[in-house]
């Protein structure tokens, strides 16, 4: 069940119930004079990022050996001179044909 913050709209005091939000409806219906405050909530956010074990590297290194043209293996593919060079004349002709 959720925490509600009310008021009073008449004295101005402001509190927190827990209740369901039927028990919420029957309450303001029985009382007009108090609201339901809509409050502001904190978003919690990592600073960190995943950390991928050996097994998904390697899996990502095999998928991009297959497909050397996507952004995939600039990633996780093989940094060899050769098939950094590789990649580059791929991405030149490409670029070329359209």
């Amino acid at each position: 069940m959720p925490t509600y913050t009310f008021k009073d709209t008449e004295t101005g005091e402001v509190w927190e119930e827990y209740c369901s939000i039927s028990e919420r409806d029957e309450f303001l219906k029985s009382h007009p004079n108090i609201t339901t405050v809509l409050k502001p909530f904190g978003i919690v956010s990592g600073t960190g990022g995943i950390k991928n074990d050996d097994g998904f590297k390697d899996m990502m290194s095999r998928i991009a050996d297959a497909n050397p043209t996507t952004p995939i293996a600039e990633k996780y593919g093989r940094k060899d001179p050769t098939t950094v060079k590789k990649r580059e004349i791929i991405k030149k002709w490409k670029n070329t044909q359209g």
